[in-house]
């Protein structure tokens, strides 16, 4: 056991330390290179309405995997 625990630690030594190095250069990259165009009144409403037609397609596809696998016995 003192073996697993000691082995354990350093791995997590190791990927904790790239994970934080790394979390700050990903950050200045996210900002760098994000979008720098704003959408218009009638693109974001656009873009809502499909995004909503989409959800509610997604919505009727659950309930009928629901109600599939409440007739079969499985809820």
């Amino acid at each position: 056991i003192a073996i697993t625990s000691v082995l354990g630690w350093l791995l997590f030594m190791i990927f904790a330390g790239v994970g934080i190095a790394a979390l700050p250069l990903d950050l200045i990259k996210a900002w760098i290179y994000r979008p720098k165009t704003t959408l218009t009144k009638s693109e974001y409403l656009k873009q809502a309405k499909d995004m909503y037609i989409k959800s509610k397609a997604l919505e009727e596809e659950a309930k009928k995997l629901h109600h599939l696998q409440e007739s079969e016995g499985k809820s």
